[in-house]
């Protein structure tokens, strides 16, 4: 779970982020993103058609895809100190060694452990 406290500060960068998305590529704070259409180039979340067609537009200009790899550290600090739970959204916790066997199996979302 998360505290409450820290609740408000992940909604404003969110939202804020969510901003981010109308302002510079025209994606409306409402269109639904899932990040496996988003970042494969799925969809048409932009409301500028000619955005759509490029999937090129889907990554940043140094060639990561759109989004905060940069706090991936703070949101796994989270999630090891119990801080933020991950169960609601989580199917299976899996060793790596058994990705492979574990993606062939039915899941919704798995997260996957060294």
């Amino acid at each position: 779970m998360v505290d409450i406290g820290d609740w408000q500060q992940a909604l404003a960068s969110w939202l804020g982020w969510r901003a981010q998305l109308v302002a510079s590529h025209q994606i409306p704070k409402n269109y639904e993103l899932h990040a496996t259409v988003f970042a494969n180039g799925s969809g048409n979340p932009s409301l500028q058609p000619a955005w759509n067609r490029r999937k090129a537009n889907r990554h940043r200009g140094d060639g990561r895809r759109h989004g905060h790899a940069r706090d991936a550290p703070a949101v796994l600090a989270l999630i090891a100190a119990g801080t933020l739970d991950v169960a609601p959204v989580t199917t299976r916790i899996v060793p790596f060694d058994d990705a492979a066997d574990a993606l062939g199996e039915d899941y919704t979302k798995l997260i996957f452990a060294r």
